[in-house]
């Protein structure tokens, strides 16, 4: 067996997911500080004209952030009154209250959709003042249409029904009528349906889609260990050198972070108890390189060799233990192979391998498949050998020792037939 000692850092793929709001919170203004947008709610909401204000809000010399802007806009505010409209829909006797608070959420996609109709102004101006020519003006008006086309659509239902409502004297009484609730569920769930409905229409093309790489991932393939240099790892050596300040510190894929902290210290900071926790508890899975790092193979009790060989190095170093990583080049039986990946045939096996984009290599004996000597990472870790009888005593005698957590034994069970023989 080849072995090569890489002490480096792997790099580590870290995906995150932002999440949108999913509640609306409004923005809360001090009494002395002025909020545009509640005025033009304000005005909306009683029935007066909002043109004149719209008009001197947008003619502001200093530019006002909104809460419509902080909410994310006009589709921001959609979603939030299509929430509004479900639970309105979904409650079996709606009071004076939900019916008032259906008709304040209406206003305020109003405003929303006036403050989204000022800067289609705005655009429109900056394209003339900056001459940047017909095409330009022709595709803003084309989607000014598009845009007016969705409002009214969505806003129809419902708008007669909110004037109605405004003007009233009583709007109490209006909102406790059954005939003027029963209308109002009606246009309720037209103007969800609108919104849904356009939710789920057809996406349009990417803008040259028709010449992107679109297609499954061909990971480039090589032999294993091909260009790492060879490095004697230190439990091959037979003068052992004492471990250096590195082999206790934290990296980027094997931090000393709190979760770390913290397990090891679940597993009583014991070598033996750590060592048998990754490899008993935390699933081989088979990808090249580094993705997840210690934290995200304890977190999903899954991991390649890297990771797991990260997760290790990290308790480890937690727990006061030297620790490092090992590269090098291995033969696995293909039977133990197949059994990880959950395969019954060879050359599945090592096309999965070749897909992952591990480099490998088949051997072939007697005419078939019967191994692959394949790239793998393993630690190495100084632990107190000679003197270890369950208990740390002191680090007399201690050796390098290597240690593979990724390499276990599957047992494959056949399936029962329970549902065939049902």
């Amino acid at each position: 067996m080849h072995n090569k000692n890489r002490r480096t850092r792997y790099g580590h793929l870290a995906a995150g997911l932002l999440l949108p709001a999913l509640f609306y919170c409004p923005l809360v203004f001090p009494a002395e500080v002025h909020n545009p947008q509640q005025e033009l709610i304000e005005a909306l909401a009683s029935g007066r004209d909002a043109t004149a204000l719209l008009k001197r809000l947008r003619h502001t010399a200093t530019p006002v952030r909104t809460a419509a802007d902080e909410a994310g806009g006009f589709d921001t505010q959609l979603q939030l009154y299509a929430r509004q409209l479900h639970e309105f829909g979904a409650a079996s006797n709606p009071d004076t209250d939900t019916v008032r608070a259906l008709f304040d959420g209406y206003a305020s996609l109003q405003a929303a959709h006036l403050l989204s109709e000022g800067r289609f102004d705005d655009a429109a101006q900056r394209i003339e003042a900056g001459a940047a020519g017909a095409e330009a003006a022709q595709r803003l008006q084309a989607a000014r249409r598009s845009y007016r086309a969705r409002f009214a659509a969505i806003g129809q239902p419902l708008d007669s029904l909110s004037k109605q409502y405004r003007a009233a004297e009583n709007r109490d009484a209006l909102a406790a009528d059954p005939a003027f609730v029963k209308q109002l569920r009606k246009a309720a769930n037209s103007t969800l349906e609108q919104i849904t409905g356009h939710e789920h229409r057809p996406q349009p093309p990417i803008l040259g889609s028709t010449f992107l790489p679109y297609r499954r991932l061909v990971l480039t393939q090589r032999a294993p260990g091909q260009g790492l240099p060879a490095v004697v790892p230190a439990y091959a050596n037979a003068n052992q050198a004492a471990p250096l300040g590195a082999d206790l510190a934290g990296t980027l894929d094997a931090p000393l972070s709190q979760e770390i902290l913290a397990q090891a210290k679940a597993l009583g900071n014991d070598y033996i108890r750590i060592y048998e926790f990754v490899s008993n508890e935390i699933r081989t899975e088979w990808y090249a390189g580094s993705m997840k790092g210690a934290a995200g193979a304890l977190r999903q009790r899954a991991g390649n060799d890297v990771d797991q060989a990260s997760l290790l190095i990290a308790l480890f170093r937690a727990s006061g233990l030297p620790a490092r990583y090992v590269q090098g080049v291995i033969e696995l039986p293909i039977d133990s192979v197949m059994q990880s990946l959950g395969l019954n045939n060879a050359a599945h096996a090592v096309r999965a391998l070749n897909l992952a984009g591990i480099p490998n290599t088949p051997v072939i004996r007697g005419g078939k498949v019967a191994a692959v000597t394949i790239e793998h990472t393993w630690v190495e870790a100084y632990v107190p050998y000679t003197n270890y009888r369950g208990t740390l005593v002191d680090a007399s005698g201690s050796i390098w020792l290597p240690l593979a957590p990724a390499l276990k034994k599957y047992k494959v069970v056949a399936a029962s037939g329970i549902f065939s023989a049902a």
